[in-house]
């Protein structure tokens, strides 16, 4: 977009021909154009149709878009949420509302010299009002055009460059009317204490980012508590953790800074993949986020289990939940092993030893599928062709892999 607002500067500031606007933009067009080329992924993003989620947002209608857009401008964009009380700061708003207003109303004061300049006229070179407004109407209209693509989710932020536009247009306007314009800055200032303290899922609210910083504080506490080291080349796996806090990004600058270890990997569940036989450095580590407890680390021995007896139906759903991602990412040898630890602790979950013996059997491991599938018949005094029917039944549901080394 700076192209389209350079241009408007050219036009309508600097008054320049149509050539002289040319000159002014061409090297900065062929700047984009070549950052669009080089660029991974932007070409790919504009040319084509967007998908119907896109980054798991549903993209919002034009007419909407618009208008939240629009209500950022002044503030207003969360006016209808509903307050969260531990962010309503409402002597810290006033204050601050008052010393904008008051440095506004200071400003705004007729200085005696700037009073005979205008009595003398405009100087025949500066750009009219009307010019102004024009161009920073084009620059707030240039700002705002990517809201309209249907490639991303609305958020905020992203009419940050827009409203610098309109905010030259509008300051065009209240400089005639010095009091209006003290009393919008109040308004204004009040406004932004209302919408800190709104609950908004939008990325850049103080909600938003506020609720992030604690969610973080908290992991890292837990974390650096249970591991107050970790050795080199360690990955770290999340499940439930709530999206775009600042913790799963790439391989998580987070984890990497806590620890001072650039070797470090985290990321979601999903991420997970076996390690390469190559790959004999670090140790892999798996964590549950809770939203009233925090992080509970699963423990692939089982030995994290509740209290003495047997362990609890969270434990059991964890360690399940593990085993079926070790499933879905391609580690048989480690999902069977997992499986066999829910089938020793949890002896009436007697399907786990059919898991196990089908993660064995994929991996092409016959010994240890036969001694798996010997337990479920025992526990489950099934004969051996129901057994047998059994595991073929849950063969077939498996993802397709190449087998893993156990």
């Amino acid at each position: 977009m700076l192209p389209l607002i350079l241009l408007a500067q050219a036009r309508w500031l600097e008054r320049l021909s149509v050539r002289g606007c040319a000159g002014r933009v061409a090297p900065f067009v062929a700047l984009t154009v070549a950052w669009m080329l080089v660029h991974p992924t932007l070409l790919h993003r504009v040319s084509r149709p967007a998908p119907d989620i896109p980054n798991g947002e549903r993209p919002s209608p034009p007419a909407l878009v618009i208008a939240q857009t629009v209500l950022t401008t002044f503030n207003a964009d969360r006016i209808t949420l509903p307050i969260e009380p531990d962010l309503l700061r409402p002597v810290i708003t006033v204050l601050t509302a008052l010393m904008i207003a008051g440095a506004a109303w200071l400003a705004l004061r007729e200085p005696r010299a700037r009073g005979k300049a205008r009595a003398a006229g405009p100087s025949s070179t500066a750009p009219s009002r009307r010019d102004v407004m024009t161009f920073g109407a084009a620059w707030c209209v240039a700002g705002w055009l990517p809201l309209l693509s249907r490639s991303i989710g609305w958020h905020a932020y992203y009419g940050s460059l827009g409203v610098l536009g309109a905010w030259v247009v509008l300051g065009e306007l209240l400089e005639r009317w010095p009091n209006i314009a003290v009393a919008s800055l109040l308004v204004l200032g009040l406004l932004r204490g209302h919408a800190e303290a709104t609950r908004s899922w939008d990325w850049g609210s103080q909600w938003y980012q506020t609720r992030a910083g604690s969610l973080l504080r908290t992991i890292k506490e837990q974390l650096l508590e249970l591991h107050p080291t970790l050795p080199r080349h360690s990955r770290l796996y999340f499940v439930h953790i709530p999206n775009n806090i600042g913790l799963i990004a790439g391989r998580s600058p987070a984890v990497r800074v806590w620890y001072g270890d650039p070797t470090l990997e985290a990321g979601f569940y999903s991420y997970y993949r076996a390690r390469a036989p190559r790959e004999t450095l670090g140790t892999d580590l798996f964590f549950h986020f809770d939203s009233t407890t925090g992080i509970r680390e699963i423990l692939l021995d089982g030995s994290d289990r509740g209290a003495p007896g047997g362990p609890d139906a969270v434990w059991e759903r964890d360690h399940i939940d593990l085993a079926t991602t070790m499933v879905a990412n391609g580690d048989l040898p480690r999902a069977a092993r997992l499986f066999e630890v829910v089938a020793d602790l949890r002896p009436e979950r007697t399907d786990a030893w059919m898991f196990a013996a089908t993660c064995w059997e994929a991996t092409g491991d016959s010994v240890s599928a036969a001694r798996d599938l010997e337990r479920a018949r025992a526990a489950t005094g099934l004969k051996p062709e129901e057994i047998r029917l059994w595991a073929d039944r849950l063969r077939a549901t498996m993802p397709h892999h190449a087998p893993t080394v156990p």
